[in-house]
This record gives C-alpha cells, structure tokens and sequence, in this order.
C-alpha cells in the first residue's frame, strides 16, 4: 500500500528545461509548459547562471522547481536537471522552444501507460524563426506527407543503414520518455569512452538505440524550435560530436554485422524482447540500405516515386 501511495505522489512527467540567460524567450516557453493538460506535472528548469532578468522571470511562477547555480556547460545544465526529475516520464526542452500542442505530454503519457514494451513516444516539430514566426519546415517530413514512420523495432535498422544521424535521430524536444531509461543512458559510459565528452542528449540517442529500447511515433504536431544564434547544432562542436556519434554506431553495427554481438531488444524494464543474429542483422540491413536509405530516398525523388 505504502508503495502505491509513493507511486501517487510521485509526479507523472517531469518537464525538465535548461536556461541561461534566454530572458527574450522564456516566458514562452514557461506558458507552453503551463498550459498543458496533463495532471500531475512536475517543471524543473536548471538556470545556469543567468544575469538577464531570467530568475525574475521564473520567480513569477511558483510552480516551477528552480535548480539554480553555475554551469560550466550546456552538458552541466542538461544533466543537473535530468537528474533531479522526480517524474515517472521526462520531457526534455530549451528555453528557446515550446510546445505548440497543449495536449502532448497527456498524449504521450497516455500511450506510454498503456504499451510497457514502448520506453519512448515522439512526434512531429516545427521551426520558428528568430523572430518567432512559425515557419513550413517540419520534422519528420513524412508529417506532412503523412506517411509511416518506422516503430519500434524498425528503428535500429534504420539506424544501421543511414548514412549519417539527421534522418535516423528521435528529435530530443519532441519526446517523452520513461524516466528511468533516460537517467540511466544519458550518463557517460565506460565501456564507450569516445561519447564521454559529447553532448549528454545525443550520447543518450546512441545508448538508446544501441542497447535496443523501442521508440514509438505518434503523428502528432508536437513542438516548435526555434532558430537563434549561437545554436549548438550549428557550431563546430556539434560537428565534432556527430563525427564521434557516427563514428561509433558504425563501429557497433559493424560489430552486429560480422556477429561478434548480437543485438537484443528491450521492454521499457530492460527485459529482452527479441534478439537478431547474424543472417538477420545482414537482411535487415541490405533491405534498409537499398529502400530506406537516405541514398535510396534521394533516388525516388530523382525518378519523381
């Protein structure tokens, strides 16, 4: 009884945010959190340092868990605050994006409460410029031609064939996740040394797919993110923990390739689900490579299919 209690205390999804000195946008992206459905909703937002008026800002709404202090990096901030969630689902955000969808996080929680082998649901975004208008430019593109994604299982061969990260990557902004999955594979990882320094979202990613949990996508218009100076995405940093990214899921696939491992997929829980040998690792990859490579997609749209 004492541990169901716990469990109702305990908040259902933690929203967690991370701020310096983004005084312009903030307050957007407070409302967009806000203004969610979801019942029992715990907001974390880690501020870094800010000197800008943000803890101004922030101080105005009570219901936000402010974790305050100095970062050294964005790495320090995003870890800070992943790891003081107290939900039973994260939901990571910037304070430069938002939410366009008031509904998500209810959705998301929804569908993740009812399918225990799902350890992470995801949907569609929208860019914004720098002067916070919505622009056509979605993500996933099959949104808007609102074609199928690939699900669960179908996402690590995916990520086997493509031949860079962009198309294969579950959007961090867009995403729910369960809690203890998240905590656990967004932490360096010894026996992955050259991930260590890169950012903490996208050694998640690769964690997350390599060790074979299952993401769902639910067509849903999610999530705006919005263009601004100074974005990690862009800078020579992010090309440098791509080029680290790449580096090691081609060195794993290679590994599953040439079955010296074997790939096995996971519950939410950890539990083995299924696993792929050899012959099987090989099938699916050729298969992805010759149809749903980014090669293969571009050669579609060439011949006009």
């Amino acid at each position: 009884m004492a541990h169901i209690a716990d469990e109702m205390e305990r908040p259902l999804v933690s929203v967690v945010c991370i701020n310096k000195n983004n005084s312009s946008t903030l307050e957007q992206a407070i409302r967009s959190v806000l203004a969610q459905t979801v019942e029992r909703m715990e907001f974390v937002i880690a501020d870094g340092g800010s000197t800008d008026g943000s803890l101004e800002i922030i101080a105005r709404y009570p219901q936000i868990r402010l974790l305050d202090g100095v970062d050294a990096s964005r790495a320090d901030g995003v870890l800070r605050a992943v790891r003081a969630a107290r939900g039973k689902y994260i939901a990571f955000m910037t304070s430069t994006d938002g939410y366009v969808s008031q509904t998500w996080l209810k959705t998301a929680t929804d569908y993740l409460e009812n399918d225990h082998e799902a350890s992470l649901v995801w949907g569609a975004a929208i860019s914004m410029d720098a002067h916070g208008s919505l622009v056509s430019r979605f993500y996933p593109k099959e949104f808007v031609r609102k074609k199928k994604m690939a699900q669960k299982k179908r996402w690590f061969q995916l990520w086997m064939a493509e031949s860079g990260t962009r198309l294969s990557y579950l959007p961090e902004l867009s995403y729910c996740v369960k809690a203890e999955v998240y905590r656990r594979l967004i932490e360096p990882d010894p026996a992955c040394p050259e991930l260590a320094s890169i950012d903490p979202i996208l050694r998640f990613h690769f964690e997350f797919i390599r060790q074979g949990y299952l993401p769902v996508y639910l067509p849903a218009l999610v999530y705006f993110g919005r263009t601004h100076p100074g974005q990690a995405q862009f800078s020579k940093l992010m090309d440098d923990w791509l080029a680290r990214y790449n580096g090691a899921r081609r060195a794993h696939v290679a590994q599953v390739l040439l079955g010296r491992r074997t790939h096995v997929w996971r519950d939410r829980e950890g539990r083995e689900i299924a696993r792929m040998g050899q012959a099987e690792a090989i099938g699916r990859y050729v298969w992805t490579f010759v149809f749903e490579s980014r090669l293969a997609r571009s050669l579609r749209k060439h011949l006009g299919l």
